[in-house]
């Protein structure tokens, strides 16, 4: 899987996530884990571009959040973004 696909696969599972009108904290707990898997993934196909890749998800998710009608789905977009703006580079 490449950088863009990765990136695709992400923006739309996290969206779908926002867009479930699940509980927050049901869907806070599904965004932890699907970032998880999206740092995991993008250091093993892009390692010298997972901050290129989390700044990218990050400010289209903020896009979306911004444009929501939906304060739910609003806060789970903006907690994606920031959970995305603060994870550690591990460097």
């Amino acid at each position: 899987m490449r950088s863009r696909e990765l990136y695709q696969r992400y923006h739309r599972l996290i969206l779908k996530l926002a867009q479930e009108g699940e509980s927050c904290s049901s869907s806070l707990e599904g965004l932890r884990e699907l970032l998880a898997q999206f740092e995991s993934e993008a250091a093993a196909i892009a390692p010298n571009g997972v901050q290129f890749l989390r700044e990218q998800l990050s400010a289209q998710l903020e896009h979306a959040a911004l444009c929501s009608a939906q304060s739910n789905q609003r806060h789970v977009l903006f907690a994606a973004v920031k959970r995305l703006e603060q994870w550690p580079d591990g460097n």
